[in-house]
Protein backbone atom coordinates (compact mmCIF):
# COMPACT_ATOMS: atom_id res chain seq x y z
CA UNK A 1 0.00 0.00 0.00
CA UNK A 2 1.45 3.30 -1.07
CA UNK A 3 1.37 6.25 1.29
CA UNK A 4 1.62 6.19 5.03
CA UNK A 5 -1.19 5.54 7.48
CA UNK A 6 -0.34 6.26 11.07
CA UNK A 7 -2.54 5.11 13.95
CA UNK A 8 -4.35 7.80 15.93
CA UNK A 9 -6.03 7.57 19.35
CA UNK A 10 -9.69 6.57 19.13
CA UNK A 11 -12.52 6.89 21.59
CA UNK A 12 -13.44 3.51 23.01
CA UNK A 13 -17.10 4.24 22.24
CA UNK A 14 -16.39 4.43 18.53
CA UNK A 15 -16.39 1.06 16.82
CA UNK A 16 -13.25 -0.18 15.12
CA UNK A 17 -15.10 -0.15 11.79
CA UNK A 18 -16.08 3.50 12.17
CA UNK A 19 -12.53 4.36 13.17
CA UNK A 20 -11.02 2.68 10.09
CA UNK A 21 -13.71 4.08 7.82
CA UNK A 22 -13.22 7.65 9.04
CA UNK A 23 -9.44 7.44 8.83
CA UNK A 24 -9.30 5.98 5.33
CA UNK A 25 -12.01 8.30 4.05
CA UNK A 26 -10.14 11.33 5.36
CA UNK A 27 -6.89 10.23 3.72
CA UNK A 28 -8.59 9.57 0.39
CA UNK A 29 -10.47 12.87 0.32
CA UNK A 30 -7.37 14.81 1.34
CA UNK A 31 -5.51 13.29 -1.59
CA UNK A 32 -3.08 11.32 0.54
CA UNK A 33 -4.00 8.24 -1.48
CA UNK A 34 -4.00 8.90 -5.21
CA UNK A 35 -6.43 7.22 -7.57
CA UNK A 36 -5.38 3.65 -8.24
CA UNK A 37 -3.65 3.17 -4.89
CA UNK A 38 -4.00 -0.43 -3.71
CA UNK A 39 -5.41 -0.84 -0.19
CA UNK A 40 -4.53 -4.26 1.18
CA UNK A 41 -6.63 -5.32 4.17
CA UNK A 42 -3.72 -6.86 6.03
CA UNK A 43 -1.53 -3.80 5.54
CA UNK A 44 -4.27 -1.39 6.65
CA UNK A 45 -5.07 -3.53 9.68
CA UNK A 46 -1.42 -3.60 10.70
CA UNK A 47 -0.96 0.15 10.22
CA UNK A 48 -4.08 1.06 12.21
CA UNK A 49 -3.56 -1.67 14.83
CA UNK A 50 -6.93 -3.34 14.33
CA UNK A 51 -8.06 -6.75 13.09
CA UNK A 52 -8.91 -7.37 9.45
CA UNK A 53 -12.64 -7.64 10.10
CA UNK A 54 -13.30 -3.90 10.67
CA UNK A 55 -10.98 -3.09 7.76
CA UNK A 56 -12.99 -5.36 5.47
CA UNK A 57 -16.26 -3.71 6.57
CA UNK A 58 -14.83 -0.18 6.24
CA UNK A 59 -13.64 -0.91 2.71
CA UNK A 60 -17.09 -2.22 1.85
CA UNK A 61 -18.65 1.05 3.06
CA UNK A 62 -16.14 3.13 1.11
CA UNK A 63 -16.90 1.03 -1.95
CA UNK A 64 -20.61 1.78 -1.56
CA UNK A 65 -19.73 5.49 -1.65
CA UNK A 66 -17.69 5.03 -4.80
CA UNK A 67 -14.45 6.14 -3.16
CA UNK A 68 -12.82 2.75 -3.76
CA UNK A 69 -13.33 -0.10 -6.19
CA UNK A 70 -13.52 -3.61 -4.79
CA UNK A 71 -11.88 -6.22 -7.01
CA UNK A 72 -11.96 -10.03 -6.73
CA UNK A 73 -9.86 -11.60 -3.98
CA UNK A 74 -10.37 -8.58 -1.70
CA UNK A 75 -8.32 -6.22 -3.83
CA UNK A 76 -9.42 -2.64 -3.17
CA UNK A 77 -8.13 0.35 -5.10
CA UNK A 78 -8.82 4.04 -4.61
CA UNK A 79 -11.19 5.11 -7.38
CA UNK A 80 -9.87 7.17 -10.26
CA UNK A 81 -11.92 10.37 -10.49
CA UNK A 82 -11.82 11.80 -13.99
CA UNK A 83 -13.19 14.94 -15.62
CA UNK A 84 -16.40 13.17 -16.69
CA UNK A 85 -16.91 11.94 -13.12
CA UNK A 86 -16.61 15.46 -11.74
CA UNK A 87 -19.07 16.82 -14.30
CA UNK A 88 -21.61 14.16 -13.33
CA UNK A 89 -21.08 14.79 -9.62
CA UNK A 90 -21.67 18.52 -10.08
CA UNK A 91 -24.96 17.75 -11.80
CA UNK A 92 -26.04 15.62 -8.85
CA UNK A 93 -24.85 18.21 -6.36
CA UNK A 94 -26.76 21.02 -8.08
CA UNK A 95 -30.05 19.18 -7.68
CA UNK A 96 -29.59 17.75 -4.22
CA UNK A 97 -27.89 20.64 -2.45
CA UNK A 98 -30.58 23.03 -3.63
CA UNK A 99 -33.13 20.75 -1.96
CA UNK A 100 -30.96 20.67 1.17
CA UNK A 101 -30.88 24.47 1.21
CA UNK A 102 -34.66 24.68 0.99
CA UNK A 103 -35.01 22.25 3.91
CA UNK A 104 -32.43 24.19 5.92
CA UNK A 105 -34.28 27.47 5.32
CA UNK A 106 -37.40 25.93 6.83
CA UNK A 107 -35.41 24.83 9.88
CA UNK A 108 -33.26 27.94 10.21
CA UNK A 109 -32.46 29.10 13.75
CA UNK A 110 -30.01 31.41 15.55
CA UNK A 111 -27.58 28.65 16.48
CA UNK A 112 -27.50 27.33 12.93
CA UNK A 113 -26.87 30.76 11.42
CA UNK A 114 -24.18 31.48 14.03
CA UNK A 115 -22.30 28.32 13.03
CA UNK A 116 -22.46 29.28 9.36
CA UNK A 117 -21.21 32.78 10.23
CA UNK A 118 -18.28 31.28 12.12
CA UNK A 119 -17.20 29.12 9.17
CA UNK A 120 -17.68 32.02 6.75
CA UNK A 121 -15.39 34.18 8.89
CA UNK A 122 -12.66 31.52 8.77
CA UNK A 123 -12.87 31.37 4.97
CA UNK A 124 -12.85 35.15 4.61
CA UNK A 125 -9.74 35.37 6.77
CA UNK A 126 -7.95 32.95 4.44
CA UNK A 127 -9.23 34.32 1.12
CA UNK A 128 -7.01 37.39 1.03
CA UNK A 129 -3.74 35.57 1.69
CA UNK A 130 -3.46 32.14 0.14
CA UNK A 131 -0.94 29.81 1.78
CA UNK A 132 -0.75 26.02 1.95
CA UNK A 133 -1.93 26.03 5.57
CA UNK A 134 -4.59 28.62 4.84
CA UNK A 135 -5.88 26.68 1.88
CA UNK A 136 -6.39 23.60 4.05
CA UNK A 137 -8.17 25.73 6.65
CA UNK A 138 -10.44 27.11 3.92
CA UNK A 139 -11.20 23.62 2.59
CA UNK A 140 -12.04 22.33 6.07
CA UNK A 141 -14.28 25.32 6.88
CA UNK A 142 -15.99 25.01 3.50
CA UNK A 143 -16.81 21.36 4.20
CA UNK A 144 -18.22 22.22 7.61
CA UNK A 145 -20.29 25.04 6.09
CA UNK A 146 -21.98 22.83 3.52
CA UNK A 147 -22.37 19.86 5.86
CA UNK A 148 -24.03 22.17 8.40
CA UNK A 149 -26.63 23.11 5.80
CA UNK A 150 -27.19 19.46 4.96
CA UNK A 151 -27.52 18.55 8.64
CA UNK A 152 -29.99 21.37 9.30
CA UNK A 153 -32.35 20.02 6.68
CA UNK A 154 -32.88 16.91 8.83
CA UNK A 155 -33.53 14.71 5.80
CA UNK A 156 -31.65 11.45 6.33
CA UNK A 157 -32.30 10.18 2.80
CA UNK A 158 -30.95 13.35 1.27
CA UNK A 159 -28.01 13.21 3.66
CA UNK A 160 -27.10 9.68 2.55
CA UNK A 161 -27.25 10.68 -1.13
CA UNK A 162 -25.49 14.03 -0.97
CA UNK A 163 -22.79 13.56 1.66
CA UNK A 164 -20.55 11.31 -0.53
CA UNK A 165 -20.88 13.78 -3.43
CA UNK A 166 -19.81 16.68 -1.23
CA UNK A 167 -16.99 14.54 0.12
CA UNK A 168 -15.44 14.34 -3.35
CA UNK A 169 -16.20 17.82 -4.68
CA UNK A 170 -15.23 19.69 -1.50
CA UNK A 171 -12.02 17.70 -1.08
CA UNK A 172 -8.88 17.76 -3.23
CA UNK A 173 -10.83 18.61 -6.39
CA UNK A 174 -11.78 22.00 -4.98
CA UNK A 175 -8.09 22.78 -4.54
CA UNK A 176 -7.26 21.76 -8.13
CA UNK A 177 -5.46 18.64 -6.92
CA UNK A 178 -2.26 19.92 -5.37
CA UNK A 179 -2.11 23.65 -6.08
CA UNK A 180 0.95 25.83 -5.85
CA UNK A 181 0.86 29.04 -3.84
CA UNK A 182 3.46 30.76 -6.02
CA UNK A 183 2.04 33.92 -7.51
CA UNK A 184 3.68 33.09 -10.83
CA UNK A 185 1.66 29.88 -11.05
CA UNK A 186 -1.72 29.97 -12.77
CA UNK A 187 -3.13 27.90 -9.91
CA UNK A 188 -2.46 30.72 -7.46
CA UNK A 189 -4.39 33.19 -9.61
CA UNK A 190 -7.33 30.82 -9.97
CA UNK A 191 -7.44 29.96 -6.28
CA UNK A 192 -7.19 33.57 -5.13
CA UNK A 193 -10.05 34.68 -7.33
CA UNK A 194 -12.22 31.68 -6.55
CA UNK A 195 -11.82 31.94 -2.77
CA UNK A 196 -12.98 35.55 -2.70
CA UNK A 197 -15.92 34.74 -4.96
CA UNK A 198 -16.82 31.75 -2.79
CA UNK A 199 -16.92 33.94 0.28
CA UNK A 200 -19.33 36.41 -1.34
CA UNK A 201 -21.63 33.59 -2.40
CA UNK A 202 -21.54 32.03 1.06
CA UNK A 203 -22.76 35.33 2.51
CA UNK A 204 -25.70 35.34 0.08
CA UNK A 205 -26.57 31.80 1.14
CA UNK A 206 -26.43 32.76 4.84
CA UNK A 207 -28.68 35.76 4.25
CA UNK A 208 -31.25 33.63 2.45
CA UNK A 209 -31.21 31.06 5.25
CA UNK A 210 -31.46 33.77 7.90
CA UNK A 211 -34.57 35.06 6.15
CA UNK A 212 -36.04 31.56 6.23
CA UNK A 213 -36.87 31.83 2.52
CA UNK A 214 -36.63 28.41 0.76
CA UNK A 215 -36.86 29.93 -2.72
CA UNK A 216 -34.14 32.47 -2.02
CA UNK A 217 -31.97 29.77 -0.45
CA UNK A 218 -32.37 27.53 -3.50
CA UNK A 219 -31.45 30.38 -5.86
CA UNK A 220 -28.37 31.33 -3.83
CA UNK A 221 -27.15 27.73 -3.67
CA UNK A 222 -27.84 27.16 -7.37
CA UNK A 223 -25.71 30.19 -8.23
CA UNK A 224 -22.94 28.94 -5.95
CA UNK A 225 -22.82 25.40 -7.36
CA UNK A 226 -23.12 26.55 -10.98
CA UNK A 227 -20.29 29.01 -10.42
CA UNK A 228 -18.11 26.33 -8.79
CA UNK A 229 -18.65 23.98 -11.73
CA UNK A 230 -17.94 26.72 -14.26
CA UNK A 231 -14.78 27.82 -12.49
CA UNK A 232 -13.60 24.24 -12.13
CA UNK A 233 -14.11 23.58 -15.83
CA UNK A 234 -12.31 26.78 -16.76
CA UNK A 235 -9.44 25.95 -14.44
CA UNK A 236 -9.00 22.52 -15.99
CA UNK A 237 -8.98 24.01 -19.49
CA UNK A 238 -6.50 26.74 -18.63
CA UNK A 239 -4.20 24.40 -16.76
CA UNK A 240 -4.25 21.99 -19.70
CA UNK A 241 -3.29 24.80 -22.09
CA UNK A 242 -0.51 25.99 -19.80
CA UNK A 243 0.93 22.50 -19.45
CA UNK A 244 0.73 22.00 -23.22
CA UNK A 245 2.69 25.21 -23.74
CA UNK A 246 5.47 23.98 -21.45
CA UNK A 247 5.77 20.76 -23.46
CA UNK A 248 6.15 22.50 -26.79
CA UNK A 249 9.73 22.73 -28.14
CA UNK A 250 11.11 26.27 -28.14
CA UNK A 251 11.02 28.17 -31.42
CA UNK A 252 14.37 28.44 -33.15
Amino acid sequence: MKGKVSPIPRDTEISATAFVYDRLRELILRGRFAGGTLLVEQDVARALKVSRTPVHEALRLLGAEGLIEIKPRRRARVSEVGIRDIEQLYGIRASLECLASEDAARNSGPGFIARLEQEAAVMEDVAGRVTSEGLQAFTDANKRFHHEILRAGANRWLDQALRPVLGVLLGPVSALAGPSTKKSDIRYELLSRNLVQNCRQHRRIIEALRNGDPGQARAAMQLHVDSAQREWGGAVERLSRAEEETRRPPHR
